[in-house]
């Protein structure tokens, strides 16, 4: 059954929307009305507020909302360790290399410090949604402290990778990969091979706060396994749609 005492905080922008009704017991929109008081609540999952700009609110609103909510449920148990608005920011993929490293991840550097080569390079917001801003040329008239160049791989196969409380489902959503002509999209599923799963687990025990996550997973073509990145707040309609599971089904713990 239904944990009704969950809540989920989101954005009208989530596409995954339609798959979390029913699934979670309160679900409440960053940008809209908000109870003065939130009732009781076991378990809370505070979903990506960055996700489409034209909806996003700045941080001191959002960390408002978040402290608002633990002070009238302290003891809640926040997916993701999400307590403050410094959490949310485990999308920073400048971060998520210094916690991977070179083990896991191409390498990275803050574009204030990285001269940009093309072909050889690409250009990132340190802090995105959906593919946006990934670009294959340096950006002109931009902040560079919000940017990273990040050394560009050869890529045989992409795939979308979950990873839910300590372990990795072993159907991934194979996709197209982002390039100059192309976009990402869900194009099929596979099974992991048992190398990939290790693969994925031993990069995942660098972040053991997080519950939920995304894992963008190349296979390069030398063989090597990369992540290119890690979503907390992981999109997953296109996965429904070629595998037939709702994520959001798994999520909350049952009662």
């Amino acid at each position: 059954m239904i944990n009704k005492k969950s809540a989920l905080f989101t954005t009208r922008a989530d596409k995954a929307l339609p798959l979390w009704e029913g699934n979670v017991g309160q679900i409440y929109f960053y940008k809209e009305e908000l109870p003065e008081h939130f009732p009781e609540i076991t378990e809370v999952y505070f979903r990506d507020p960055f996700n489409e700009p034209a909806l996003s609110i700045d941080d001191a609103k959002i960390d408002a909302i978040t402290q608002r909510f633990f002070q009238d449920n302290p003891n809640a148990y926040s997916l993701d360790g999400i307590h403050r608005i410094e959490d949310y920011y485990i999308e920073d993929k400048y971060r998520q290399f210094e916690q991977f490293g070179l083990e896991f991840m191409p390498q990275t550097w803050l574009a204030s410090e990285q001269e940009f080569l093309p072909q050889r390079h690409v250009f990132k917001k340190r802090v995105s949604c959906r593919c946006r801003d990934v670009h294959f040329e340096r950006l002109e008239n931009v902040d560079l402290k919000e940017y990273i160049v990040q050394e560009r791989r050869q890529i045989r196969e992409e795939m979308r990778v979950f990873y839910l409380r300590g372990e990795v489902l072993r159907v991934a959503e194979t996709r197209t990969s982002k390039t100059e002509h192309q976009k990402v999209k869900a194009t099929g599923y596979r099974d992991l091979s048992d190398a990939e799963i290790d693969f994925v687990k031993r990069a995942m025990a660098k972040m053991p706060e997080l519950d939920f996550v995304g894992v963008d997973l190349a296979v390069q073509e030398n063989g090597e396994l990369m992540i290119i990145e890690v979503n907390r707040s992981p999109q997953f309609a296109g996965y429904y749609r070629v595998t037939g599971i709702n994520l959001a089904e798994k999520v909350f713990r049952q009662e």
